[in-house]
């Protein structure tokens, strides 16, 4: 099941500010008890790399409120996307707001190549893209192709969306 996400409370800006040489890429504005000081940096640095913040009793985590702050628009029905599939860096540059489509393509392999796999009826590998419910099928004689194939179908559908297998090839390319 998808991650949900709760409105922001307008109040977010009342509490902290944008610093983006910040790990969590916010700060207090306020001092918060003895353990916090004004300017400090806001939010707890999860295991799993992303930093979270709480804001008046609600959760939240850092670079969505980084997106509300700078953009003025709550993320609650958008996906922010780590550019470079990695949700410890929250570089801004890294960031984007992306539809769960957009999200998926960026995906990484679970195996050696994305979106590649035997077909064992037939002994061939397959490459295979799903995009707004339409999938795109191709088979190839080796892995290499097939991974080859779903890199030009993935750039041309989603341009710098796509994780590519070979991204070397497409570095060239302008991006959609």
């Amino acid at each position: 099941m998808p991650e949900t996400f709760q409105s922001i409370d307008p109040a977010v800006k009342d509490e902290v500010y944008v610093d983006t040489h910040s790990p969590s890429l916010l700060r207090w504005k306020t001092k918060r008890g003895n353990q916090v000081k004004e300017n400090a940096i806001a939010g707890t640095l999860r295991s799993d790399g992303r930093w979270r913040v709480n804001i008046k009793g609600k959760f939240y985590y850092t670079y969505r409120v980084y997106v509300y702050l700078t953009t003025g628009v709550d993320p609650i029905h958008s996906i922010i996307d780590h550019k470079n599939g990695d949700a410890s860096c929250h570089a801004p540059d890294n960031l984007r707001v992306v539809t769960r489509s957009q999200n998926n393509i960026n995906r990484k392999p679970r195996g050696q190549y994305k979106g590649v796999s035997l077909h064992k009826a037939s002994g061939l590998w397959r490459a295979r893209l799903s995009l707004n419910g339409k999938e795109i099928t191709t088979y190839h004689h080796t892995a290499e192709q097939a991974a080859h194939a779903y890199d030009k179908v993935a750039f041309e559908a989603c341009g710098k969306f796509a994780y590519l297998n070979f991204p070397e090839n497409y570095d060239a390319l302008p991006t959609a």
